[in-house]
């Protein structure tokens, strides 16, 4: 089987397309669904059978078929994706819903538990609000409730964290996983570069709770997630660690986590409390993109190499 995919020099989207082994040429494959209110622009068009002309390659039917676009091998073939790893690119919503839905996977009700642990962390957050404002110089206010906060975001971001690599088939590097371990993930999902802000409270900087997550330092380099261990294992000495920056950084972390995941259409479609505002998402390149399967076919996971 061999896959190409075409896309103008504007990439807002693309198109793949798969020669199978028997020698069918299928196309065009897309990573979005067009909406109809787009009519013209980017109409519907199943994917259709065809056979190459004797002598023909697939490369030279691409670019007569695409014109002037750029044609290049994408990572994976149409149908393929990695677990609860999500791909998309700019503008790529515009024309349409990505591919593929976590409605369409076997990890639809992991997604729905992070939902609903990461709502019940918002009745906790805006709760702490009303006690102490989310005002740059409170930022450093801590305490007992607070520092729950931290520890059930953190935990649930260490859940989702597991979740990831043992869906792609990673092991621990020890009888357990570690911050080693996790930010394995951080390339891969371009973690740093979700950031995300307060919608209410446009004072409080935005923030990015994975930038500057570092191998080297796997759980320091995570401000938050280091106070999440001195205020669980050391509370009596560390206990202002326990801060509301923390806190809310954590909470950060868990909505990064799923958007990083499944995508922000499907918190969007699912109707998750509107704390957080994305500022910054991150974006990959049409050879990244997921593409649809083969008619009769379905959707097949592959494990990403971490």
């Amino acid at each position: 089987m061999k896959t190409l995919i075409a896309y103008p020099k504007i990439i807002k989207r693309a198109e793949a397309y798969i020669q199978l082994d028997n020698g069918e040429v299928w196309s065009p494959l897309r990573p979005f669904m067009p909406r109809k209110e787009f009519g013209s622009a980017y109409p519907h068009r199943d994917p259709e059978m065809t056979r190459l002309p004797a002598g023909e390659t697939l490369e030279a039917f691409v670019h007569k078929a695409a014109g002037g676009y750029a044609v290049e091998t994408p990572a994976l073939g149409p149908g393929q994706f990695y677990p609860r790893i999500w791909r998309t690119g700019e503008g790529l919503e515009q024309c349409g819903d990505p591919v593929l839905r976590v409605e369409e996977t076997v990890f639809r009700g992991s997604f729905v538990n992070s939902l609903e642990q990461i709502e019940g962390l918002f009745d906790d957050l805006l709760s702490i609000f009303r006690v102490v404002h989310p005002a740059m110089n409170n930022l450093e206010a801590y305490g007992g409730a607070i520092r729950d906060i931290i520890i059930l975001a953190c935990t649930e971001v260490e859940a989702q964290w597991k979740g990831v690599l043992e869906a792609n088939s990673v092991t621990p590097s020890g009888p357990y996983f570690k911050t080693s371990d996790y930010v394995r993930l951080l390339p891969e999902m371009k973690l740093d570069q979700y950031e995300v802000g307060l919608i209410r409270y446009p004072r409080i900087s935005a923030t990015a709770p994975f930038m500057g997550w570092d191998t080297s330092q796997a759980t320091q380099s995570l401000s938050w997630y280091a106070a999440y261990n001195q205020v669980k294992h050391d509370r009596e000495i560390k206990f202002e660690d326990a801060s509301l920056k923390h806190a809310i950084e954590a909470v950060a972390a868990c909505v990064v986590m799923l958007a990083a995941q499944f995508g922000v259409d499907a918190l969007q479609r699912h109707h998750l409390k509107p704390v957080f505002e994305f500022k910054r998402r991150a974006m990959w390149e049409p050879k990244d993109w997921y593409y649809q399967p083969i008619p009769g076919r379905g959707w097949e996971q592959v494990p990403c190499l971490l």
